[in-house]
């Protein structure tokens, strides 16, 4: 498990049904003239504050939604404790270097957490918890690290 040196933040890109409720929070009037929101949460010094607000906002959206959701929410092994396996396949190492390809997350190695909402028909919902870019350590470090964790 990483622990990261710079702020951790969320963004919230919601179209359509989703944009028009966060819309009508910020201007009623406008809200039907509305049909894409994106939305910046202030800098957070962890990752668990901004998790936890996202998650209050969020709750709050789906019951002001009319639709039936669906719900999809991953989270990162290099910052939330998984099993060895799923950091291991979150990675692609280059053979005879130390070098790390991040596959998990969209190919985002920041992003701690991501939740999308959708109805059976349409996206309504993208929203990311993620730390603010760093170096990040090698793979033996990830990886020796989470086995210190685990054990």
């Amino acid at each position: 498990m990483i622990q990261a040196p710079t702020p951790a933040f969320y963004v919230v890109r919601a179209t359509g049904e989703a944009a028009e409720l966060i819309a009508s929070v910020f201007s009623p009037g406008s809200m039907g003239d509305i049909t894409d929101v994106i939305v910046l949460s202030k800098e957070f010094s962890n990752d668990i504050e901004p998790i936890n607000e996202l998650d209050e906002s969020l709750q709050s959206l789906k019951t002001g939604l009319s639709a039936e959701l669906i719900e999809d929410c991953q989270f990162n092994p290099l910052f939330i404790p998984m099993s060895l396996d799923d950091l291991d396949d979150a990675l692609e190492v280059e053979q005879k270097s130390d070098h790390v390809r991040f596959s998990a997350m969209d190919g985002n190695p920041f992003a701690v957490k991501i939740v999308q909402l959708s109805t059976p028909l349409e996206p309504l919902l993208t929203a990311t918890v993620s730390y603010q870019q760093f170096d990040l350590p090698g793979y033996e470090q990830i990886m020796e690290k989470q086995k210190t964790l685990l054990n």
